[in-house]
């Protein structure tokens, strides 16, 4: 939605979103606008959990990464591969 906003695809839209953000700006709201924002997205976040009874939504667990060493290592024998391959290229 902000990225229809910023290329001003719909422009009344965007108007409206402009005079909103400049009025919220001018009169000082923006701290209360901010603690809105918060509180509907713990709300949400609230909601949503007591909705799904606890169960967490299967598209959105986290897969640990591998660690930092073992990634290392995948990266160094994968260019110390390339460099070999591009020099044997070249005799």
């Amino acid at each position: 939605m902000l990225l229809s906003l910023a290329f001003w695809e719909d422009p009344m839209k965007s108007l409206l979103f402009c005079c909103f953000s400049t009025f919220i700006i001018i009169w000082g709201w923006i701290a209360y606008a901010t603690v809105g924002i918060l509180l509907f997205m713990a709300l949400f976040i609230l909601l949503t959990k007591l909705s799904n009874r606890g169960r967490s939504i299967e598209e959105l667990k986290v897969v640990a990464l591998p660690s930092h060493i073992a990634y290392g290592l995948c990266l160094l024998r994968a260019f110390g591969e390339n460099e070999s391959s591009r020099i044997k290229s070249e005799v």
